[in-house]
């Protein structure tokens, strides 16, 4: 190629000194002066001086291919219709007398891309390689065209088009980094991931400092779900940008309520989105934040594929680009191209997206009305009625965006597992209280394999703690095995339940349970958030009452174990009118009397609350048994006097709810030290169904 290329510069030397030889040695020398003075001020940028010296090399040598050239570049960059009519003149030119010289051809292809004359460019770059087969920079331009004209039209056609002339390219040109990182865009287009993948770590190689190639080889690791290298190039992206380019990625105007972008502007930015992006995470327990990943994916879709270039807007900037990163893909599109309508004029071309979410969806219109590039939403035009005014489709996207700011499913990878979870709390050591979160699942929402005698599940188990700024507190990871009998791994009225234990300080915590069957891949997350009590060591406290599945004696057991009894709490709270209710409660910091002794009374309240209209009421009313099966009352109470001989004490209730109406029920405890004073509260609903 470097051969084929000094013998082109070679022969256009020639030409140009044949041509001189034809003229006056003295014009000649001066000719050549003048163009070496006008490459000089080129360089330098004094511009208008260069063109002076080059129109005088000219003058002096009319056939002097390289400074006709020369001159055509200097036009192009100007930028207005008569440097580009200049240009193209001086390029035509410069080929015209050099017509073997693949560098003039080149140039004349790119003083036509410039004009926006495709097909010119193209069967100049192709004469070019008819010339020179190895020019890469002719394989690598006819691939930019390719590219530009499948984002148009989003054409799978044009980017495999693309994708063989950068291919070729990138075997001529393998350090290149703009053909390593146009290759790697349009095999993304192709849904080529892994191949893309390899090209862009290769443009990233090149030149580490650029931050396209680490955005796109985010994308990249993104949708082949190495979703922490995905984090990682995102995070090498944005730390090479500069500030105006890091602007649509952090900020939040198409994400946020209008009271969050208050707090955002007047409070620490860096602490707010942490909050931001971990409260809308849709899997708290891992490392990585999937929603914050597909905003960045988002921005990028949008500048690539939205952008419009002859009014310099990003593509992030237009209305395409805003509601793809509010809503992401459309569930539909189409294109429909521009006409001339009898009575209304000049239809412009389109792009209808239709968003559903399995009912009635929202078409959202965008038209380029000015032919410019900018798809916006489209102005009235004589046909519209009253009607169509009122559902414009200016109208139906803000609409839309009042509804729901911003949308976002994320795939688990997996069913969506279904599980009971709950938590108690009782006193820990220095201070601390020490919190169990209960999970429960039934067993025919897991899948049993057989193993030896018995059937065997596995999950893997999340359990995570932040406090109220999203900071993490605590973590339990684990892997779980189930062996049950064969018979039960089928039961729908038997589950497996087990725990995830923390010791933390009092306050409020947000809870993330994060659930995965190992076998069928079946993944369950319950968000929520904590208000965990204080338990010190001088005043009065009762721990949760725990309503419980099993209360017994049983030293071989100690997952559930507290003292001596096994304590295995009730993941649901709805109870049998037949069923005994067990209720499992510790009381801290009894007064101890001269003797050691401690005096204390129990107060057990139970209030039905039918005023209360919430799911379990709605549910319960339409039960077969009316309320008033059963007999009538609204409230009970027992009080009782205990003395004992430590100031924490373990207390037991069973509750006989036999002759109580089907509803809802508050069951109070009051504890009353008789030594010191002392009261102390605590409170647990449960329901009555038949």
């Amino acid at each position: 190629m470097r051969i084929s290329v000094y013998i082109s510069f070679l022969l256009s030397a020639i030409l140009c000194l044949s041509c001189a030889s034809r003229i006056d040695p003295h014009k000649r020398e001066q000719s050549l002066r003048h163009y070496q003075q006008g490459l000089e001020l080129y360089r330098l940028g004094e511009v208008e001086s260069a063109v002076w010296e080059l129109e005088q090399a000219i003058q002096l040598a009319p056939r002097c291919a390289k400074a006709h050239d020369l001159l055509s570049r200097i036009y192009i960059r100007r930028g207005d219709i008569r440097g580009r009519w200049l240009a193209t003149k001086r390029a035509l030119r410069a080929v015209a007398i050099a017509p073997q010289h693949p560098e003039y051809r080149y140039n004349l292809a790119m003083v036509y891309r410039e004009r926006g004359f495709g097909y010119n460019a193209k069967r100049e770059l192709r004469k070019i390689l008819k010339l020179d087969p190895d020019f890469w920079k002719a394989h690598y331009q006819l691939g930019l065209i390719e590219e530009e004209a499948g984002l148009k039209y989003e054409s799978e056609r044009r980017h495999r088009e693309a994708v063989e002339s950068l291919h070729r390219a990138a075997e001529l040109a393998p350090q290149e980094y703009q053909v390593l990182y146009h290759l790697g865009l349009n095999l993304e287009e192709l849904d080529k991931w892994e191949e893309a993948a390899k090209h862009l770590m290769s443009a990233v190689e090149v030149e580490p400092d650029r931050h396209e190639a680490h955005l796109l080889l985010a994308m990249a690791f993104h949708r082949l779900r190495r979703l922490e290298e995905a984090e990682g190039s995102y995070r090498a992206a944005l730390e090479r940008m500069i500030e105006q380019d890091r602007l649509p990625f952090e900020s939040l105007d198409f994400l946020a309520s209008p009271e969050e972008l208050k707090e955002f502007h007047s409070t620490d930015r860096k602490d707010f989105l942490r909050r931001f992006w971990k409260q809308r995470d849709p899997t708290p327990t891992t490392p990585v934040n999937e929603r914050q990943l597909e905003h960045y994916r988002r921005v990028v879709h949008a500048n690539i594929h939205f952008a419009a270039p002859k009014l310099d807007i990003p593509g992030w900037k237009t209305k395409r680009g805003e509601f793809y990163i509010r809503y992401g893909e459309p569930t539909v599109k189409w294109r429909e191209l521009g006409e001339v309508r009898m009575g209304v004029g000049l239809v412009p071309p389109r792009w209808i997206w239709s968003y559903s979410d399995g009912g009635q969806g929202v078409n959202l219109i965008f038209a380029d009305t000015f032919l410019n590039g900018e798809y916006n939403f489209p102005f009235p035009d004589k046909s519209w009625g009253s009607d169509d005014f009122r559902n414009s489709p200016a109208t139906l996207a803000q609409r839309m965006i009042q509804s729901l700011p911003e949308s976002y499913q994320h795939d688990y990878g997996g069913e969506l597992l279904e599980y009971a979870s709950r938590t108690v709390e009782f006193r820990g050591s220095d201070g601390m209280t020490e919190l169990e979160v209960v999970y429960g699942i039934p067993n025919p929402h897991l899948e049993f394999s057989r193993s030896g005698q018995m059937a065997q599940a596995m999950i893997e188990r999340r359990a995570v703690l932040f406090d109220i700024n999203w900071n993490e507190v605590a973590r339990s990871d684990e892997k779980q095995i189930f062996d049950v009998p064969p018979t039960q791994a089928i039961n729908p009225n038997r589950m497996v339940v087990e725990k995830a234990d923390f010791q933390v300080l009092p306050g409020k915590y947000q809870l993330a349970l994060n659930i995965r069957d190992q076998k069928s891949k079946k993944v369950g997350i319950v968000k929520t958030e904590v208000d965990v009590g204080r338990y010190d060591h001088q005043t009065l406290a009762i721990s949760s009452l725990v309503l419980a599945n099993k209360l017994y004696s049983d030293e071989g057991e100690d997952r559930f174990l507290r003292g001596d009894l096994v304590v295995v709490p009730r993941l649901g709270r709805l109870f049998q009118f037949s069923q005994p209710i067990l209720v499992y409660y510790e009381i801290y910091n009894l007064t101890l009397d001269e003797w050691g002794g401690t005096w204390y009374q129990t107060e057990y309240t139970i209030t039905r609350r039918p005023e209360k209209k919430g799911l379990l009421l709605r549910a319960l009313s339409a039960l077969a048994s009316p309320f008033g099966s059963k007999k009538k009352w609204e409230s009970v109470s027992s009080t009782t006097e205990n003395r004992g001989a430590s100031a924490t004490e373990i207390g037991q209730l069973e509750l006989d709810m036999s002759s109580a109406m089907l509803g809802e029920y508050l069951l109070t405890l009051t504890v009353t030290d008789m030594n010191s004073g002392q009261r102390a509260e605590r409170e647990v609903e449960f329901g009555i169904v038949e």
